[in-house]
């Protein structure tokens, strides 16, 4: 068969391409600086055009003749037209730099957001990893034997305060306030007549002055 068709050629195999290389990733901070650089110079030919506008109007007015104030006056033209173009050009980098700012500002919250949520799987996963070592129905045993101890405890507190052997009658205990109340009664009567028998102070004094004289 193979005489008759000829055999099929095999194709060359081609070699693997190289992988393709990432494109580096830009430095934001260096081409925000490199724009403030840009934006420094504009502004320095820009005043240094000012000074020349400034020289021109001068000698505009200083004039002696026609044609000498007409070319003057074509030069500052000129400085004008191209201080226009300097401003233009600022502008535009200054918004391009607004720009580089935004994207800056969009990677940090981006960056942050992405710290945020690595940072929380990690403290679920050791939160996980020390839940384990936690048994539930030990810690409510534990609670179990702790309120077992306190109940004893005040069963021993109430036994170690007890007055062993001594009854209370509540009707002796009135009989002996009602005794009390009766001795008192009579020490206030006794302690009446008493006064009442003394002689006062100050008359005992007068008669003592009567036997001296």
């Amino acid at each position: 068969m193979n005489r008759l068709f000829g055999a099929k050629k095999e194709e060359p195999q081609r070699p693997p391409e190289p992988p393709k290389e990432l494109p580096k990733p830009v430095d934001l901070t260096a081409q925000a600086q490199k724009m403030d650089a840009k934006v420094k110079d504009l502004n320095d030919n820009i005043t240094q055009i000012d000074k020349e506008i400034a020289k021109y109007y001068q000698d505009i007015k200083n004039a002696k003749t026609k044609t000498q104030q007409n070319y003057l006056k074509q030069r500052l033209v000129m400085v004008i037209k191209r201080k226009k173009m300097l401003q233009q050009q600022m502008d535009n980098y200054m918004g391009q730099q607004m720009t580089l700012d935004q994207i800056a500002f969009t990677k940090d919250n981006i960056q942050n957001t992405l710290d945020m949520g690595r940072a929380m799987k990690e403290a679920t996963t050791m939160q996980k990893e020390m839940m384990k070592g936690v048994n539930i129905d030990e810690l409510e045993d534990i609670r179990d034997e702790m309120e077992e101890m306190t109940y004893q405890t005040n069963e021993i507190n109430e036994m170690l305060n007890r007055n062993w052997g001594m009854e209370v009658n509540e009707a002796e205990i009135e009989q002996e306030l009602r005794d009390l109340d009766s001795e008192y009664f009579v020490q206030q009567l006794n302690a009446g007549d008493q006064q009442k028998n003394e002689v006062p102070s100050y008359l005992s004094e007068l008669a003592k002055n009567k036997q001296t004289n």
